[in-house]
């Protein structure tokens, strides 16, 4: 059994990110007879827009070192940005929200840096979160992870917060326990009216535990309001690739394409397209210009040249 909960209650963005970019200063190439080396700024998330509405499941999804971890620390404001916004409920978090507000309001857990949280300490959560995560029966068996997830959902929800950031934890459980995971996290959101924000490199959890989800690359958005459903059909061809990747726990990439992979620098801004050199969809247009996110109907949006030079080119 899946436990799925669809549907936004209202139509009210409680989170909007607006051209989110963030640079960092990398050091050039090291040169024999010189003492300083060259710097460059790098974007890890660049021009980064999405909405997560109040009450919704909202999911970015992309492979380890996309940026969507940076992302998730300046929507909780562990990192500043370098440009852009965030707003909450209408509110910019860096110049109108007090920090002792919002780290009450928006919570992250299941990331990396969480602390693991000692049976002793669960006296201190307040009851009815306890009871709803179930640390009330200490005594009953259950898995490590299982007990990890509880805790830190717990203490989570003790300050009533309005959005939770899930981090990539998730993908480390195993089938049994992510389904009760499921169903915590459902019953948590139904009785906390929560938003829910799922950060995560595998697109099955996404597409079960998410109402829509975006898809990084190379720290920009390249497809977001993809609605989750059975039946997924992705449309950008990295999502494509992402999505076989983690039903078939293999990519699928042609001989001919698996020079691009060594030609994708980190960091390395391309003229064209970012993909072009692993795509097998590939045009001329890819190399030389950037694709804009194209509009698909139903809100979604793919930055691919195949949904929009067609077009262009007819018009």
């Amino acid at each position: 059994m899946s436990y799925k909960w669809k549907g936004t209650r209202t139509q009210t963005n409680l989170l909007e990110v607006r051209k989110l970019t963030k640079f960092v200063s990398l050091k050039g190439p090291s040169e024999r007879w010189r003492i300083l080396r060259r710097r460059k700024d790098a974007p890890i998330v660049f021009d980064v827009s999405f909405e997560v509405k109040k009450g919704e499941s909202f999911g970015i999804v992309g492979l380890p070192g996309c940026g969507k971890s940076i992302l998730a620390k300046i929507i909780s404001k562990q990192v500043l940005p370098t440009a852009g916004s965030v707003l909450l409920e209408g509110r910019d978090i860096f110049y109108e929200v007090e920090d002792v507000e919002l780290q009450k309001s928006v919570k992250t857990i299941f990331s990396k840096e969480s602390r693991k949280i000692d049976r002793s300490e669960v006296h201190s959560v307040s009851l009815l979160p306890a009871r709803i995560v179930g640390l009330t029966g200490l005594d009953e068996p259950s898995s490590e992870d299982l007990k990890r997830v509880k805790s830190e959902l717990a203490f989570a929800l003790a300050s009533n917060p309005k959005l939770i950031i899930v981090g990539e934890y998730l993908n480390t459980v195993d089938s049994e326990d992510f389904l009760k995971i499921q169903g915590i996290l459902a019953e948590a959101k139904e009785d906390f009216d929560l938003t829910y924000l799922f950060i995560q490199e595998n697109l099955e959890i996404v597409n079960a535990v998410c109402d829509r989800f975006a898809v990084m690359f190379r720290a920009q958005i390249i497809e977001k309001n993809v609605s989750s459903k059975p039946d997924l059909k992705p449309l950008h061809p990295f999502t494509q690739m992402l999505y076989n990747y983690n039903t078939t726990g293999k990519f699928e990439i042609e001989t001919a394409l698996i020079h691009g992979i060594s030609r994708l620098k980190p960091f390395e801004r391309v003229r064209g397209c970012d993909f072009f050199h692993l795509c097998r969809h590939w045009m001329d247009i890819c190399k030389n210009e950037k694709p804009r996110l194209y509009e698909e109907g139903d809100d979604v949006y793919v930055a691919c040249h195949m949904f929009g030079y067609p077009r262009e080119k007819a018009g």
